[in-house]
């Protein structure tokens, strides 16, 4: 014979111990809905069937009311976990109407019949059947899980409430009494005895269910990698096309580069020696043909300094440079004779220490188009008959080139665009130009760890000044160890 007070003590035993494991699973993955509800729930029904077994110490009317409803609260409960584990609609109302039943029969039964356990019975079969029925349904419309899982769970919750079904109405006929509930009554043994099996099942399918959801979620996380992989792939297999057409591009460009340098300036030259020609052998340049050759030549060297901003644009990309030491004198006379042809070259004022005391080091062919382009400016942004002023000068740690001109001006709030790609200054009108001059020098000198600094006023000029660091003694005249590479590739546009 089975002693049911044995069985009450291992029921309770073994579902703290259940509901203690689910308070340790949920500690670990939190994420996870219904974790906790499930932990809840086995540890109510501890407490309700430990009310059970003190029926005989505690107040009977107390340990029954309170059992049966702990016992029923801990089946919402597990209802509702698993509805919101397995995201399906929780049907609140189900299990608020189980409990309202229970907190409103079970003290009316013992009120009026307290020796009828056969129809308490009843009662609590017929409740927890449909619990059980809730939860097999849960599981029925399930079908992310394993098909094994899912129809296992649906079996064993089925047979279950099939049980607690049927227990009712044999008790009704049995006419079970209240000392049947601790005695070896072989029914109850073996209602107590399904009811241990189940839990264990119960808990092993619930753990298989929880596994079974992380697998899934590692599935899930492996398949997302795996696009993203190869969406990166795919993205970098286009990137690499990029920069092959970007290389490509480049080489285009400097091929370019060099074309206009080869054979745009010998039409130029061409051009320009013709027309010092004409000057030369027309006696009297009077009328029209003095500004027309004068047009002409300088027109000429505009292209020309284009030509040589746009080299250098391309030597700046490259991100290469030939370091030099230069003495101030040799830098003045490029400039001079850049300008000497033209009628402005005598607007020209050059202010510099006396040859030998002061010393350049950078690269010749882009410290001169700094100038060519600053003066350049100068020139083009002043009235015809007003000087343009070349200074340099030194310090202990840097060298000064100053270009200051009498000109129109840059509005103040127009200062800090000043030396972007492309910009120019909003009263510039019809001058021409291409936004690219002081761009270049900028650049130039960022190149060459300089400074290039604005300060002009509407009306009274301009004054540009370009700082530049000197650096350990270079060979004058001479490249230091053949082509020095600086690579900037912050600077790349």
């Amino acid at each position: 014979m089975l002693d049911v007070g044995t069985l009450l003590i291992v029921i309770c035993i073994t579902a703290f111990l259940l509901g203690v494991g689910w308070f340790v699973i949920w500690s670990t993955q939190r994420k996870l809905r219904g974790l906790r509800t499930f932990g809840t729930t086995w540890v109510l029904f501890s407490f309700g069937v430990a009310m059970l077994t003190l029926r005989d110490v505690i107040s009977p009317l107390f340990s029954v009311i309170l059992a049966n409803y702990l016992i029923n609260l801990g089946h919402v409960l597990m209802a509702d976990g698993i509805a919101r584990f397995l995201n399906q609609p929780r049907r609140l109302w189900i299990g608020g109407t189980i409990l309202l039943i229970t907190a409103i029969f079970w003290p009316l039964a013992l009120y009026y019949a307290p020796e009828n356990v056969a129809i308490r019975i009843a009662m609590a079969g017929l409740l927890l059947s449909i619990i059980f029925a809730f939860m097999a349904h849960c599981f029925w419309q399930e079908r992310t899980l394993p098909l094994p899982l899912r129809w296992g769970m649906v079996i064993l919750l089925c047979s279950h409430g099939i049980f607690l079904a049927i227990r009712g109405p044999v008790a009704l006929i049995v006419n079970h009494s209240a000392e049947m509930m601790t005695s070896k009554d072989l029914l109850q043994g073996l209602f107590f005895l399904e009811t241990l099996i189940t839990m264990i099942f119960l808990f092993v399918g619930l753990v298989a269910m929880v596994a079974a959801r992380l697998t899934g979620d590692i599935q899930d996380r492996n398949r997302a990698l795996i696009l993203e992989v190869q969406q990166r792939r795919s993205l970098q297999e286009d990137l690499s096309g990029a920069f092959a057409n970007e290389r490509m591009l480049r080489q285009e460009q400097q091929y370019f580069m060099h074309m206009v340098s080869h054979e745009f300036r010998t039409p130029l030259a061409v051009i320009d020696r013709a027309a010092e020609m004409i000057g030369v052998l027309v006696p009297n340049r009077s009328g029209d043909l003095a500004p027309r050759i004068t047009s002409i030549r300088d027109a000429v060297r505009r292209l020309v300094i284009l030509i040589d901003t746009f080299l250098s644009m391309g030597r700046l990309d490259h991100g290469a440079m030939r370091l030099e030491s230069m003495e101030s004198s040799e830098v003045l006379a490029d400039i001079r004779q850049h300008f000497a042809e033209a009628e402005s070259g005598g607007r020209i004022l050059l202010d510099a220490p006396e040859p030998q005391a002061l010393k350049i080091d950078g690269d010749r062919t882009m410290l001169r188009t700094i100038i060519v382009n600053l003066v350049d400016n100068a020139l083009k942004y002043s009235s015809p008959d007003e000087p343009v002023r070349l200074t340099m000068s030194e310090t202990a740690e840097q060298v000064h080139i100053l270009v200051q001109d009498s000109g129109i001006g840059i509005p103040r709030r127009e200062i800090a665009s000043i030396g972007s790609r492309f910009f120019r200054a909003s009263n510039t009108g019809a001058v021409p130009g291409t936004g690219l001059g002081l761009y270049t020098a900028r650049r130039l000198t960022e190149l060459h760890d300089g400074v290039l600094s604005v300060d002009s006023e509407i009306g009274k000029g301009t004054r540009i000044r370009i700082s530049l660091p000197k650096r350990q003694a270079l060979p004058v005249g001479t490249q230091d160890g053949g082509l020095k590479e600086r690579r900037h590739d912050s600077m790349h546009t």
